[in-house]
């Protein structure tokens, strides 16, 4: 009797251990600090398409031809829950999401959206940030200022729905346009209209799923020899030009420490991207105030080495208001 009770005590001393060890390791996702509950606005870009008919001509045009948007942001203490309403009329044409500017006083709990069309009603709510999002300077969701209300549109309208999102939006959701070296205005991608490029200079222009108002972003840059998407992850037959490589692949999106601080490993090498610019730029004329179009360049006239031939790594790191999150990593031509 006395063995058995010795081994069931260590077999529950080392349960007991185990499960203190994996507590321990998990991290602390508590915040102690503080807590915005003065006055200030809430932020929400509404996507403009969420107006626009079920029956548009296009795909890319369809809607859910809502009447009308009731938001209600629940709050604790303060004002109390303050709603307010969006209609097809509030539009702003300038970009394609619209900004609701909501001014509040409390601590912000959720935020709740409300669609109608017809009898046709579509819901929303928010109250934590997505476990797919990668955010530094995340605090807790009380202290977030800007949100997304998108839309998901079925050819069944039963099984359309509104989302909300945390802005800013990172990842996939930024498209990356960009000339490389002399380009004729025909073939340009972007909105350049500086000085026409010469060799080693390259053009870039983000396109955000957001309002770019307020929005400012950081760019990371690296030259390297290869095209490392192609050499790292592309087709599965190893007989074709490029490969799956299964140890240390290409990774479209890297996280916001490894864009900034430690590099990503790909292959057998490490690789450091450095902060081209040195003061965060504005989402709207990244060149500055005045200029008129939303390209920025990178010039690469200066390099010791002749880049031509090479390929620039290029990350962005978006941020609103202290919340900063990355964009895919692309890889550029030098020309």
């Amino acid at each position: 009797m006395k063995n058995k009770k010795n081994k069931k005590l260590l077999y529950i001393s080392l349960f007991s251990a185990i499960i203190i060890l994996i507590l321990s390791g998990c991290p602390n996702t508590s915040f102690n600090g503080p807590i915005l509950d003065g006055p200030r606005n809430i932020i929400i870009d509404v996507d403009n398409r969420v107006f626009n008919s079920q029956d548009a001509a296009n795909e890319w045009e369809k809607g859910l031809g809502l009447d009308k948007i009731t938001f209600t942001v629940n709050l604790e203490g303060g004002s109390g829950n303050v709603e307010q309403e969006m209609l097809p009329t509030d539009i702003d044409s300038t970009y394609n999401f619209t900004q609701v500017s909501i001014p509040i006083e409390g601590k912000l709990l959720s935020i709740n959206a409300v669609g109608s069309h017809g009898t046709d009603t579509f819901t929303a709510m928010i109250n934590d940030e997505s476990i797919f999002d990668d955010y530094a300077g995340w605090e807790v969701f009380a202290n977030v200022l800007k949100f997304k209300l998108g839309f998901q549109i079925s050819d069944d309208i039963a099984n359309s729905y509104l989302a909300f999102s945390i802005c800013p939006r990172g990842g996939n959701s930024v498209v990356l346009k960009y000339d490389s070296g002399v380009t004729a205005p025909a073939d340009q991608q972007t909105d350049w209209g500086g000085t026409a490029l010469s060799s080693k200079q390259i053009a870039i222009e983000p396109v955000f799923n957001e309002n770019p108002t307020g929005l400012t972003f950081d760019v990371y840059t690296l030259v390297v020899d290869k095209n490392l998407r192609d050499l790292y992850f592309g087709p599965l037959n190893p007989d074709k030009d490029g490969g799956y490589y299964q140890h240390h692949p290409w990774k479209e999106i890297w996280e916001y420490n490894e864009i900034t601080k430690t590099g990503l490993q790909i292959g057998n090498k490490i690789y450091r991207l450095k902060k081209y610019n040195t003061d965060p730029l504005s989402a709207v004329e990244p060149m500055g105030d005045g200029v008129g179009y939303n390209s920025y360049l990178i010039d690469l006239t200066a390099e010791t080495t002749d880049p031509v031939g090479k390929y620039l790594l290029i990350a962005l790191i978006l941020t609103y208001e202290g919340l900063s999150i990355p964009t895919k990593t692309d890889i550029i031509e030098i020309k």
